[in-house]
């Protein structure tokens, strides 16, 4: 494993000035780069299944197509749209996810993601929904029962957004999920 010189990196953090100064200009942030990316290599070959080396591959693509992109596309309240999460650690959602949106602003909206593969984590031993859950049904708008993740609301930029699901959640449900939410 390359060390990483993190006092260096955190120099560069500290001054403005490095805002503007174009990365290809600076050799010892460029070999600090080319230390991660080897560190970055290793970790993927020793840990990484192949199901989730496609998917880290796919949302590394979406990342470098969208990185300077800005998207003010108008949803609405109950679109269910698909989202790339990107690489996130510990019980972060990661990649592409169902999401339900909240609110929506200009360049931002606030979604709920959810999982069909996360529904048996929803419920406790004795067959009890978590509180930080709520289910999505067919005759709420999902093709499948599914795992409303409410601890993982958050804002995002619409960058992140794949594409719009052409369904919504029902009133009923989104009425249910945001009196939950903002209680």
């Amino acid at each position: 494993m390359e060390q990483i010189n993190l006092a260096y990196l955190e120099s560069i953090r500290q001054d403005r000035q490095n805002k503007t100064i174009d990365c290809k200009d600076c050799s010892e942030t460029m070999l600090q780069y080319f230390y991660t990316i080897h560190n970055l290599f290793k970790f993927i070959k020793n840990t990484f299944k192949n199901f989730e080396l496609a998917l880290w591959i796919k949302s590394n693509e979406v990342f470098i197509k969208r990185k300077n992109t800005f998207h003010s596309n108008d949803y609405s309240i109950r679109d269910i749209v698909w989202v790339d999460f990107g690489s996130n650690v510990g019980g972060e959602l990661s990649y592409e996810h169902p999401c339900i949106i909240v609110k929506n602003e200009f360049d931002k909206v606030f979604v709920i993601p959810c999982s069909s593969s996360k529904l048996s984590k929803a419920y406790d031993r004795t067959g009890n929904l978590y509180p930080e859950f709520m289910i999505g049904k067919r005759t709420d708008g999902f093709s499948k029962n599914t795992a409303i993740i409410l601890n993982n609301a958050k804002w995002i930029s619409k960058s992140r957004i794949l594409k719009k699901h052409n369904q919504r959640v029902s009133k009923t449900l989104y009425n249910d999920i945001y009196n939950k939410l903002f209680q």
